[in-house]
């Protein structure tokens, strides 16, 4: 088989290029679309309500980590919701967006959310400094 001959090998940047421009337009069925996302299926995320996040938001406020507790942190990669992720694959993730362009329609929803954030936690912060 062609797979068994190429493992452990790695195509040179021509040919991943190649390979990108042979791929551009490419429709994939739909039945190849349910193989790639039967995987996924049945895999249960840990909940997170918008009121856990606004709990667990100010509970946290004016509090400090230590440096013990942020290195727990980092290597548990359990930040906020979701998954946890191996060093590993988030370097892999890492290296799959370098050299990614962000359309300016993103750029500035990105900008939007960042400063309506900035704003909530400014009033959140004044109220619990005004109990």
């Amino acid at each position: 088989q062609m797979s068994i001959s190429r493992k452990g090998k790695k195509p040179t940047d021509a040919a991943r290029a190649a390979q990108s421009l042979a791929m551009i337009g490419r429709k994939v069925s739909v039945e190849t679309r349910e193989k790639i996302g039967a995987p996924q299926r049945g895999v249960k995320r840990q909940p997170c309500s918008e009121e856990l996040k606004e709990q667990n938001s100010l509970r946290m406020i004016g509090k400090k980590w230590t440096t013990e507790q942020i290195a727990k942190r980092v290597s548990t990669r359990k930040a906020g919701c979701g998954y946890a992720k191996s060093d590993e694959a988030r370097a892999k993730m890492s290296a799959s967006h370098k050299g990614k362009k962000i359309s300016p329609e993103v750029i500035a929803k990105r900008k939007a959310t960042r400063a309506r954030n900035t704003a909530i936690k400014a009033a959140q912060l004044q109220q619990a400094f005004q109990r």
